[in-house]
């Protein structure tokens, strides 16, 4: 395969990127063409030594996945990031879907039970008996508030961390497949 013909699988496999993205891509892999040249190596031995084009617009589509979720944190951004690694492989689906379910499980369960705060100090406090609010029950609906608020500050701040090490670990288990090391 001829270099021209190369960079012309590689921008058809790069259609997922913005113009700017694949414009960078492509004039990369024109460099490692003309590097290699400059060499005395044929485009064919270059070619077979950078890979194929497919692998390689699929690492270059999850890396700018990556890079998107790290610089604009939102829920929709880190799924993309996680999508993406998936289709790398089917040992990406088990490795990073599983850990991003239960952790996604447990962390919607602590908010539910943060609402549940909040709604049991409503109840609480409106709860009628014969002579209007009793000091208890202002004292329980005031504990309940309490705990909800610390509880509110708390997962934010561990929704924070986890998508911190959730990015970590997509962009560790990328170089494990990409055959890096396990460090």
């Amino acid at each position: 395969m001829t270099h021209t013909e190369y960079l012309k699988h590689l921008e058809k496999h790069l259609h997922q990127l913005s113009d700017q993205e694949k414009q960078e891509v492509l004039a990369d892999y024109q460099e490692h063409f003309e590097m290699g040249m400059l060499e005395g190596r044929e485009a064919s031995d270059i070619a077979k030594d950078l890979g194929h084009p497919r692998d390689i617009a699929k690492e270059v589509y999850v890396q700018s996945r990556i890079e998107n979720a790290e610089t604009n944190k939102s829920i929709t951004n880190l799924s993309h990031a996680i999508l993406s690694t998936m289709s790398l492989g089917l040992f990406n689906l088990i490795i990073v879907l599983g850990p991003a379910i239960a952790l996604l499980g447990i962390y919607i369960s602590l908010w539910t039970a943060v609402v549940s705060l909040y709604v049991g100090a409503i109840g609480v406090f409106f709860v009628s008996s014969s002579s209007g609010v009793q000091l208890l029950q202002l004292f329980s609906s005031m504990i309940l508030t309490g705990l909800g608020i610390m509880l509110t500050i708390g997962l934010a701040k561990l929704g924070s961390l986890l998508y911190y090490l959730f990015i970590k670990y997509v962009k560790w288990n990328v170089n494990i497949v990409k055959g890096g090391n396990y460090a």
